[in-house]
């Protein structure tokens, strides 16, 4: 046996001379990681929500008439409906 590039003996070839055939996915590595269509997108989401929860705090300080049962069900039905419309196309 003759050994690869990669250090690893060659496999003997299959009966009649020929060798075995490897899938596509495994011969040019697709298949394994798919790599992120937008690699900042996370931090950008995580900035973004510590900026908008901050501004909802300085909103709530400012706020002094409202009760705050009220302010939780404004809440509730705000967030609400932003994650409805997705739960629903997601379904």
């Amino acid at each position: 046996m003759v050994p690869c590039q990669g250090g690893e003996a060659a496999a003997a070839p299959a009966a009649g001379g020929k060798e075995p055939e490897v899938p596509l996915s495994r011969e040019d590595g697709a298949g394994t990681k798919k790599k992120a269509a937008c690699p900042g997108l996370g931090l950008f989401y995580t900035v973004l929500s510590a900026f908008l929860f901050s501004v909802a705090s300085l909103f709530l300080k400012k706020i002094e008439d409202v009760h705050s049962v009220e302010v939780s069900a404004f809440r509730c039905v705000f967030q609400m409906a932003f994650v409805l419309p997705g739960l629903i196309y997601y379904k």
